[in-house]
């Protein structure tokens, strides 16, 4: 679901701004449990999805990298329009640094379930370097009336921090977990397994439809964003709005005015 949900984003991204038929990508993905999971699922997906024509055949690996000298090197090789990195914090920061080191400026970085660039410990630190690097991850939903009851709450409570991915899904794990005990009044484990399956939440904060979970437990209606970092702060898109002027894509150079 993540990596379907993150390349139908990319296609949105592409018609959105006037660029339908980018050229070859490039992806990079760490070289852990998750990184292999994500590559593999990735792979599996690209004869059904018509926006990954022309995807590049190389990928480097990242296994607790010291520095990204050889990788980048090799990726920038390729001519790619495009860069999807599956990485994580500490990776990303190497991989953006010496991105501007080598000064390759592809169309843009694009991060297939990628949330490490939409934390504020990334956004600010890495200042002009990790402007408009878009994730394509869950997010908060801006149009939901109990996200914007919540944010308020969470900002009178923690002023210097924003509410994010990770705060929105914690939201949702304790609303699930009421809404069962409520249904089953009990807190005997089959009667709040039973009410889990047939919970129905139409509103919640991240984006996607009602909370409604399969036979494995599957939150089955839950949706990507486009999330890009923006005057240090990641802001989420739909799909609906992409290309409204709300997101800014190409991605600009390494020494654009706009990176402030």
């Amino acid at each position: 679901m993540l990596i379907t949900g993150a390349l139908a984003l990319h296609k949105d991204i592409f018609k959105g701004f006037g660029q339908p038929h980018p050229g070859p990508r490039v992806l990079m993905s760490v070289n852990d449990t998750f990184g292999t999971a994500m590559s593999a699922a990735s792979r599996r997906c690209f004869p059904s999805s018509t926006c990954l024509t022309n995807w590049s055949t190389r990928s480097a690996t990242m296994p607790q990298p010291r520095n990204l000298s050889v990788e980048v090197a090799k990726a920038k090789a390729t001519k790619a329009d495009l860069l999807l990195p599956v990485c994580r914090l500490n990776d990303g920061k190497l991989l953006i640094q010496e991105m501007v080191k080598q000064r390759w400026e592809p169309m843009g970085v694009l991060n297939p379930v990628r949330p490490a660039s939409t934390s504020r410990t990334s956004s600010r630190p890495w200042a002009s370097m990790g402007e408009f690097l878009v994730s394509n991850v869950p997010w908060l939903d801006p149009k939901s009336a109990m996200n914007d009851v919540a944010g308020k709450h969470h900002l009178a409570r923690f002023p210097n921090d924003q509410l994010d991915l990770n705060g929105g899904f914690t939201f949702e794990g304790l609303l699930i977990a009421a809404q069962a005990w409520l249904a089953a009044k009990s807190t005997q484990p089959a009667a709040l397994n039973d009410a889990l399956h047939k919970t129905r939440i139409d509103q919640h904060v991240i984006i996607g439809g009602p909370i409604q979970f399969d036979a494995k437990g599957q939150n089955v209606n839950i949706k990507a964003a486009a999330v890009e970092n923006l005057k240090r702060k990641p802001y989420g898109r739909d799909a609906c709005r992409i290309g409204g002027g709300a997101l800014v894509f190409p991605m600009p150079g390494w020494n654009d005015k706009r990176r402030v």
